[in-house]
């Protein structure tokens, strides 16, 4: 062990704890990813049944629909479908890969690759977590969408023009 390993253990000694939490980030932050992932994917599907569904009900019930609201609910389908396949397609995970560890890393003694893992893992937390906050507020605005999509589904029917 040399000398700047022995001050950098005294300087931190957590470094073989945090180590463990750095790599446990890595998953989670993909787990996160994937949950959103399902997420998004069922809003897309229920977007799609709510929009086909709703007017086939109410052909069934024999029920007019007016023109207008039923061609503004098409459009909000329409911009729904595009927030949500672009919250689908956009943002990726932020991860070390056996190719930068092989290519920058593995000439490192063990205590000054750990330090590095948690720095970095750090920075790609950071990263994961805007990329996982972005996705969700794009379907929370494709939800939205789809409400008001219901809405003029709705007053298609409701609203009948004298």
């Amino acid at each position: 062990m040399n000398q700047s390993e022995t001050e950098g253990k005294e300087k931190y000694p957590g470094i073989d704890l945090a180590y463990k939490f750095a790599v446990e980030s890595y998953e989670w932050a993909a787990k996160r990813y994937d949950s959103m992932d399902s997420r998004i994917q069922s809003l897309l599907g229920f977007g799609m049944t709510l929009t086909l569904a709703v007017p086939v009900a109410f052909s069934a019930l024999r029920l007019n629909i007016n023109g207008w609201w039923f061609i503004g609910a098409a459009c909000l389908f329409i911009i729904a479908l595009c927030v949500g396949i672009y919250a689908r397609l956009t943002g990726e995970l932020t991860i070390i890969t056996p190719q930068m560890l092989y290519e920058k890393w593995l000439h490192l003694p063990e205590w000054e690759f750990k330090k590095n893992l948690i720095f970095f893992s750090g920075q790609h937390m950071n990263k994961n977590r805007d990329t996982l906050k972005r996705r969700h507020c794009l379907a929370v605005v494709a939800t939205f969408i789809y409400f008001l999509e219901l809405l003029c589904l709705v007053a298609s029917v409701a609203y009948r023009p004298r």
